[in-house]
């Protein structure tokens, strides 16, 4: 019974997946350009928009460019920044 125990918490231990992180200097996003494209535009915004209702989810590239305003969260907020940024400034 304790071999049985042992070998089940082995096959849990070994197929349990670490997420894996991108170490920040290999994000070359700029702040705003969520989706990498070399542009803050208003694709930036709706996907900003998307993960803050919780319909899709970022990496961490992404998540760096997508908190525009700084504050650690990306919410409906960074969204409305990358939105004012764009008809402000164009991309």
């Amino acid at each position: 019974m304790r071999f049985l125990i042992a070998l089940l918490a082995i096959l849990f231990l070994t197929s349990c997946e670490a997420p894996v992180l991108f170490p920040a200097e290999k994000c070359e996003y700029a702040k705003g350009d969520v989706n990498g494209d070399g542009r803050v535009d208003r694709r930036d915004a709706a996907i900003v928009a998307s993960f803050d209702a919780g319909s899709i989810g970022l990496d961490q590239c992404e998540w760096n460019a997508a908190d525009f305003n700084g504050d650690g969260e990306v919410t409906y907020a960074d969204a409305k920044l990358i939105l004012e940024y764009f008809v402000n400034n164009g991309s």
